[in-house]
């Protein structure tokens, strides 16, 4: 429940920045209308009752990635971002979008470690971020399945093939996207720090403006749902119920991004006090009393002795990441 919030804070405090770098003239630099402008967008696609319609975006979305990889490979490779390049120095989205720019940090040796790797351990945390959405994609693939084997195998085999994509698409665009403002320094998103002026990227910013806004009630209804289950303490609340508990969740959301000083920031927090506990130490915490409770008929076994160091090893690694990364988090901010 809290990653999911905190994930739709960080979705919220996105929009938000690619609101100001596409539509930036429309809202004459002022916060307030583009916090209310994303608001308004994101209000009927939270309280519709079915999002069916939205399946044909997912293309959109997954279109996008796909662009926004290719664009960045291409701008690192072409060297328009480079000193004297075409683009470089240039106004770019983030001036759009009226972000204050700071000093980015001194270069660092390539085995350096600080404070800043923890807040950057933590944002990788969120890189397979998908746990709302698992039971819904689960219950939507084996729907009228008859063979129940066949189908945990097909979406097993759907899941390696997502997450690998999903992998590849972060290493070219982390390793193009480093490469290309190596002499600048990166600050904030990615998608800001190419200029206004270039075409490529006004259409990548676009395209993923639409994708998150897709996205973005997806997540929103299954955090809804679990909340309206954990609050009204009811298995399946009435419409005007989760109605009601969506209009008091965005208006939370909303008011958490206020204070975000940018998506980067509630990254790191999220993944860095979040993601470590789900990641790592729940799971080992939910293994340990899950195979004490079933003894000998455990799956994988019964508990022995070196299964026992690890997933305590793992609970307490997780735990200590969560405070430390968390507190990187703040510090950097």
């Amino acid at each position: 429940l809290c990653m999911g919030f905190l994930s739709l804070t960080q979705f919220t405090t996105t929009l938000n920045d690619l609101f100001g770098a596409q539509f930036g003239r429309v809202f004459g630099g002022s916060e307030l209308k583009r916090r209310l402008a994303v608001a308004i967008t994101v209000l009927p696609l939270c309280l519709a009752r079915d999002l069916s319609a939205l399946k044909h975006t997912s293309m959109l979305g997954f279109a996008a990635v796909i662009y926004s990889a290719g664009f960045v490979a291409v701008r690192c490779i072409d060297g328009s971002y480079h000193p004297g390049g075409k683009f470089y120095g240039l106004p770019t989205g983030a001036d759009l979008a009226g972000i204050a720019k700071v000093s980015p940090a001194p270069p660092i040796g390539a085995w350096a470690f600080g404070w800043g790797s923890l807040s950057y351990v933590g944002s990788l945390n969120t890189a397979y971020n998908n746990h709302l959405n698992v039971p819904a994609y689960w219950r939507t693939f084996a729907k009228g399945s008859v063979d129940r084997l066949a189908t945990r195998r097909g979406f097993k085999l759907l899941t390696y093939l997502s997450f690998g994509f999903a992998a590849l698409v972060y290493m070219i665009v982390l390793t193009c996207g480093t490469f290309t403002f190596r002499d600048v320094g990166l600050q904030g998103l990615l998608l800001l720090q190419y200029a206004a002026a270039d075409p490529g990227a006004q259409i990548m910013r676009f395209a993923t403006l639409l994708s998150v806004l897709t996205c973005f009630p997806l997540f929103f209804q299954n955090l809804r749902d679990i909340a309206a289950s954990v609050f009204l303490r009811k298995a399946k609340p009435e419409p005007n119920e989760k109605s009601a508990v969506a209009m008091v969740l965005l208006a939370l959301i909303s008011t958490a991004s206020v204070f975000a000083q940018d998506a980067a920031q509630i990254l790191a927090i999220n993944g860095s006090l979040m993601g470590n506990l789900v990641i790592f130490t729940l799971p080992a915490i939910y293994s340990i009393a899950a195979r004490r409770r079933a003894g000998d008929n455990a799956i994988g076994g019964p508990l022995k002795q070196h299964t026992m160091a690890a997933l305590i090893a793992l609970a307490l690694y997780g735990a200590v990441s969560s405070v430390l990364g968390t507190k990187a988090a703040l510090k950097n901010s």
